[in-house]
């Protein structure tokens, strides 16, 4: 299983990653602008060019992060703007694990199916925070 963090920023992403490319070296393994994903011709030309996903592989895990867009109702605040991304080795381990993130109640957290199963939750809104 791999924990990899998931940073959301307003509008800063690009700059930021500038920034950690410079800090803790390395390549981009993915980059992705809104403007390249379908459905874009409802983005501003500006939305266009902001960041939809990053990613940059730092020792053992990959630091990740995208734009929020407020045209979609998206908006990083202080508290909600970091997630875990939870990569299991298993369909199974991720029903297991997706199971029990949403037994304790309050957690944010959903399944998305690419390449493989992945659940990301925000500890910031589960049990431990008394959300």
């Amino acid at each position: 299983m791999m924990l990899n963090p998931y940073l959301n920023l307003n509008g800063t992403t690009e700059e930021a990653f500038k920034l950690y490319r410079t800090v803790f070296g390395g390549e981009l393994s993915s980059l992705m602008r809104y403007k390249e994903m379908p459905g874009s011709e409802r983005f501003s030309e500006s939305e266009g060019e902001m960041i939809a996903h990053i990613a940059l592989p730092v020792g053992g895990v990959t630091l990740m992060d995208g734009d929020t867009l407020e045209s979609t109702g998206q908006k990083a605040n202080f508290g909600n703007n970091v997630y875990i991304m939870i990569t299991p080795d298993s369909e199974a381990e991720a029903n297991r694990l997706f199971n029990e993130l949403l037994a304790g109640g309050g957690w944010r957290c959903r399944w998305r199916r690419c390449s493989g199963a992945t659940c990301s939750a925000s500890p910031l809104t589960g049990p431990a925070y008394g959300g």
